[in-house]
């Protein structure tokens, strides 16, 4: 099938489903009833399920690491240390809860690290993109 008439027929199901938006909705309802109550169905969707987020997960792995080797390398060498014992986490900086984040500021040096909560380090990370 060329491009052009793959292009046509996308285009054309994704202006059926605008059309009949509404017979889309009952239709998925009815769907998801069925799949809840027949076993096999339910379990096929959720191997589908894990399948699609695996995929999911080592597309995305491979993108970040081709993206950013050393932000991929930090990463690894702090979560490596924590899992060896040989790195333990600490509190956060400023608000001293327990079991914080690392926070890198830069990741050419990956062993500089600061131990953040999630809202401190959202905070941060927001604030590096300013």
């Amino acid at each position: 099938m060329s491009s052009n008439t793959h292009q046509r027929r996308l285009e054309a199901n994704r202006e059926w489903k605008r059309r009949n938006a509404e017979k889309m909705r009952e239709y998925n309802k009815a769907r998801a009833a069925l799949i809840a109550t027949t076993p096999e169905l339910l379990e096929r969707k959720l191997q589908q399920n894990r399948e699609s987020a695996k995929r999911h997960y080592e597309e995305r792995s491979e993108y970040d690491k081709a993206r950013n080797r050393a932000k991929t390398n930090a990463r690894a060498l702090i979560r490596n240390r924590i899992k060896r014992g040989t790195l333990l986490r600490g509190c956060c900086e400023v608000c001293g809860v327990p079991n914080a984040h690392a926070h890198h500021d830069d990741y050419s040096q990956p062993t500089v690290i600061r131990w953040l909560c999630p809202k401190h380090h959202k905070e941060a990370h927001a604030n590096d993109n300013k």
